[in-house]
Parts: C-alpha cells; sequence; structure tokens
C-alpha cells in the first residue's frame, strides 16, 4: 500500500497524468473469447446462435433451450432412484478424486 501512495505523490508531484504513467505499456493482443464474439456479430446468416455467451437467445431475445436439454430433464424428472438432493460444499467426492 506504501508503495501505491509513494506513487501516487509522485504522480501529483510531478503533474504526471495516469496516461503518461502507462505510457510504456503496449497493448495486448486481442482476446480469442472475445473475437468469436465479433464474429458472431459480424455474421449475416440468419440461422445463426451464439453459443458464445452462455444464456442462448433466440431472434426475439427469449431464451433458447436445446432439444437435447428438454428430453434430460424429462430423463432426470421420470428417474424416480434419483434423489435430486443438492451436493455437498465440497462437490461429488468420486467426481473431486477422479479429477485430483
Amino acid at each position: 500500500m506504501d508503495r501505491l501512495s509513494n506513487l501516487n505523490s509522485s504522480i501529483k508531484a510531478n503533474s504526471l497524468s495516469q496516461a503518461d504513467v502507462f505510457s510504456h505499456v503496449t497493448m495486448a493482443p486481442p482476446d480469442p473469447i472475445l473475437g468469436t464474439a465479433i464474429a458472431y456479430k459480424n455474421d449475416t446468416s440468419k440461422d445463426k446462435i451464439n453459443l458464445g455467451v452462455g444464456a442462448y437467445r433466440d431472434d426475439n431475445e427469449k431464451p433458447y433451450v436445446f432439444n437435447v436439454i428438454r428430453k434430460v430433464e424429462k430423463e432426470i424428472a421420470n428417474d424416480h432412484t434419483m434423489d435430486k438432493e443438492y451436493l455437498p460444499i465440497d462437490g461429488l467426492a468420486s467426481f473431486v478424486t477422479a479429477s485430483q
């Protein structure tokens, strides 16, 4: 925290703007994930579906639910062997062990 205070004092003392302090920093390369969003936006296809944001919407901005999701929801609802309990805060023990 002292370094930040010293830098701030130095900026004020030297009448430097924040832009001057960071003028030597070069621009990072474009983010590839953002690139897919830009490509989607520029795509003129009327059949496109934006899969990059995790909340899929149709042309009317209504949620788009994939048929496979509806199918699995029915399977889960009809499977009376599942207890539908929440997992503990540590997650599913067998998955945690396998992933470690």
